[in-house]
């Protein structure tokens, strides 16, 4: 009985290794961190790619906090999600208030942007420094996740 056995567990291994599998579950969302200059390049910075691309424009505000603008070509609207800890809670990026050109972002808050072809994304300011401050340069560090094909839950 024993041989029957391990041949058909052998063979199952094998059709498992060279079958050409692809998930069906895997996710289509962008995730970067990054960590740039927000005094140099006019304070622009694209996150995302092709139809999910996402120029930001920052200017300073402190040495905790950025302000964030929808001056780009391909931003169309920008918002603060209120009351959400983690990019990861937000459900409906819909809900938020984007009837404002520019938000000022505090350290661990969260701005949504939609762009000109309805694709959204969401920014986690992780830290601002100030050079005019107590740093030693100016730096926003981010982590950003961009949904493509308009998909609005970023949970």
């Amino acid at each position: 009985m024993e041989p029957p056995v391990v041949l058909t567990g052998g063979l199952a291994t094998l059709f498992a290794v060279y079958w050409p599998f692809t998930p069906s579950y895997s996710d289509r969302r962008l995730s970067h961190r990054n960590t740039f200059d927000y005094s140099s390049n006019n304070g622009n910075f694209a996150t995302g790619r092709e139809k999910a691309q996402f120029t930001l424009y920052f200017s300073k505000a402190s040495d905790t906090s950025i302000h964030l603008y929808n001056y780009s070509s391909d931003v169309e609207r920008v918002a603060v999600a209120r009351g959400v800890g983690q990019i990861s809670d937000i459900k409906d990026v819909t809900v938020f208030d984007y009837t404002s050109s520019s938000i000022t972002l505090q350290e661990s808050q969260i701005a949504c942007l939609e762009n000109k072809l309805g694709n959204y994304a969401c920014v986690h300011v992780v830290d601002v420094k100030d050079a005019t401050r107590e740093d030693d340069r100016d730096e926003v560090t981010l982590h950003s996740v961009t949904n493509p094909d308009g998909g609005t839950d970023f949970s």
